[in-house]
């Protein structure tokens, strides 16, 4: 049997983890995270399977556009959908210059 294909979910409320692992369908693997560190090492080691990031812009530890850096300088350049309820102009002007 192949492995599912994997959808890694980072935020730092789990109400909000459960929301979206809900709304994935069963066919997906879903793996959910509070901590973007521990998310990075699970993506870097399932890299092969992983076919999207969805991950939250504010938490402690690090932001999404940080986590997105770090996703890709260990060459994993899958789709990622940067969720926000604080967006300011300036987050649209980095996403733009930075090619997110």
């Amino acid at each position: 049997m192949n492995p599912k294909y994997l959808i890694i979910i980072i935020d730092d409320e789990a109400a909000i983890l459960d929301y979206y692992e809900s709304a994935i369908p069963d066919i997906y693997e879903v793996q959910k995270f509070t901590n973007p560190q521990e998310a990075l090492v699970q993506a870097i080691s399932n890299s092969g399977r992983l076919i999207l990031v969805i991950s939250d812009f504010k938490m402690p530890e690090e932001n999404g556009f940080e986590l997105r850096e770090n996703l890709l300088a260990n060459g994993i350049d899958c789709p990622f959908a940067l969720v926000t309820a604080f967006y300011a102009p300036k987050d649209r002007a980095f996403l733009r210059e930075t090619n997110s």
